[in-house]
């Protein structure tokens, strides 16, 4: 059973809000930066696991918080909007939660982040440099997990793949990953002023998917975040610009690991693998700087193992994650 996450190497919650009317007819979201400016952020995530095996009619529960607090100060701002900042993460605590052996076991991570990085004003990472290259922890997958996809009578190249996608499903529900893809610098901006209930889109992950007008068979395809602007509301008598984000994945990997080996399922083992993830996000911005003041993240999803011939999951994981980023002061 997966008890815990692979960091990324790259490197309270709002309350729902009242819409406000009249709407302007178009807004500009646009960061807008100001020199020697320093946010500071508090992040907090949780992820409930589940997980059975072969026959079993339980669920075994086990859960786990990522969390972290990071700030950036802006040095520069270009003639064109973009920011030159320094990002600080200094350490991310682990809590790995209660089970029948032990009780909840905390762990502080020192992963000394401190990124040289220049930001646009649609929030999207345009250059990085590590200023503290120092080898970044990790936390590894449970040798539960790694013994459940050991016991399947599939090829070594199909369990390897299986675990890359089964992670990221992971990654994905705690938005834990790349700074491209994490909630640090979200919400991805439109590229043009906006109207209220106008939507665009960008990438956050890939994923194997069927290609549309070609049959079963599968690529690895993009997997996007669908931004919508939501208006002005008001939250605990303060106003912000509310953007809300969903992101959805529904596919059966299988074919695409069959196809990467170039077996038929009899001859891999491989019959099903399905993957779902289902994400909503809600992101209140500043109305001045449109920097995020309270974001919230809900995500339910999982995957399963059916074996070529058999009709019952051989593992099954249900997942479900809650993430909250507050910005904590402005500077």
């Amino acid at each position: 059973m997966m008890t815990t996450l692979a960091l990324a190497t790259a490197l309270g919650g709002a309350v729902l809000g009242t819409p406000l009317s009249p709407q302007a007819e178009t807004t500009d979201l646009s960061r807008v930066f100001k020199k020697g400016q320093v946010y500071n952020y508090q992040l907090r995530s949780h992820l409930q696991i589940e997980q059975r095996q072969a026959e079993l009619d339980t669920f075994i529960p086990e859960d786990v918080d990522i969390n972290y607090d990071f700030n950036y100060k802006v040095d520069d701002v270009k003639p064109s909007g973009f920011a030159l900042i320094t990002y600080n993460r200094p350490t991310m605590t682990q809590i790995l939660g209660e089970n029948n052996e032990r009780g909840p076991v905390s762990e502080k991570i020192p992963v000394n982040y401190k990124l040289a990085m220049e930001i646009s004003t649609i929030n999207e990472v345009i250059s990085l440099k590590d200023l503290n290259p120092v080898k970044a922890h990790r936390i590894q997958r449970s040798a539960k997990l790694n013994a459940a996809f050991a016991a399947a009578p599939m090829a070594p190249v199909a369990q390897g793949i299986l675990n890359e996608w089964a992670g990221e499903l992971q990654r994905l529900a705690l938005f834990i990953g790349s700074l491209d893809s994490s909630l640090d610098f979200n919400p991805k901006l439109p590229y043009e002023e906006t109207k209220v209930g106008e939507t665009w889109k960008r990438t956050m992950s890939y994923q194997p998917q069927v290609i549309k007008g070609e049959g079963d068979r599968q690529a690895v395809q993009r997997l996007d975040m669908t931004y919508t602007y939501a208006g002005i509301v008001e939250v605990s008598g303060k106003k912000y610009h509310r953007v809300n984000a969903k992101m959805s994945l529904d596919t059966d990997a299988a074919g695409y690991i069959n196809q990467q080996m170039r077996m038929k399922p009899e001859q891999s083992g491989i019959g099903k693998i399905p993957l779902k993830l289902q994400s909503e996000i809600t992101f209140d911005l500043d109305l001045q700087n449109r920097a995020p003041v309270n974001t919230i993240a809900k995500t339910t999803g999982g995957w399963s193992l059916t074996l070529h011939g058999q009709s019952i999951a051989m593992v099954e994981e249900r997942i479900k994650g809650r993430v909250t980023m507050k910005l904590a002061s402005m500077k």
